[in-house]
Parts: C-alpha cells; sequence; structure tokens
C-alpha cells in the first residue's frame, strides 16, 4: 500500500514540472532510454538531456516535499525513484 502512494505521490508531483522535463523523466525511468537515446529523439545535445534531467529531478523533489506529509515520506517517494535508474 505504502509503495501505491509513493506512486501516487510520483505521479502527481510529475505533472506539476514542466512538460520538457516530465517528458525526459519518462523516457529515462519508465521507458529505460539512455542518454544518447533520448537526446536523439528529443534533437537535443547528449549534455542538454543530462542538464535537463538534473534540473527535472530537482523539481521533481521539490514537488514532492511539497506534497509529502513528512520528511520522512518525501525522502522515502524519492528514494525509491532515485534507485530506478541512473543515467
Amino acid at each position: 500500500m505504502a509503495r501505491n502512494e509513493q506512486e501516487r505521490s510520483l505521479h502527481e508531483a510529475l505533472r506539476r514540472i514542466p512538460i520538457d522535463h516530465q517528458i525526459a523523466l519518462e523516457l529515462a525511468y519508465w521507458e529505460d532510454l539512455s542518454g544518447p537515446e533520448i537526446a536523439g529523439i528529443l534533437d537535443i545535445s547528449e549534455h542538454t538531456v543530462r542538464s535537463r534531467l538534473a534540473r527535472a529531478r530537482e523539481m521533481l523533489r521539490e514537488q514532492v516535499m511539497k506534497q509529502a506529509r513528512s520528511v520522512t515520506e518525501a525522502k522515502t517517494t524519492m528514494a525509491g525513484f532515485d534507485a530506478r535508474v541512473v543515467i
């Protein structure tokens, strides 16, 4: 049940960040694409992909913190997300 709540929280937070950042995160984490693959799809440089992903993760973290009931809940949610993939 806690995992479902974490997933719901992540999806809600994801909807609150800019669409270009959402897309980059979704391609990396849910579609399991590499930096070069994402760069090709989005027609941007691999460096831009890495920068966008770093900024997107930070914005997502901020949104999770805003909606979490506690700091522990926010950290647990983000830990689950960060453990998925590192590009």
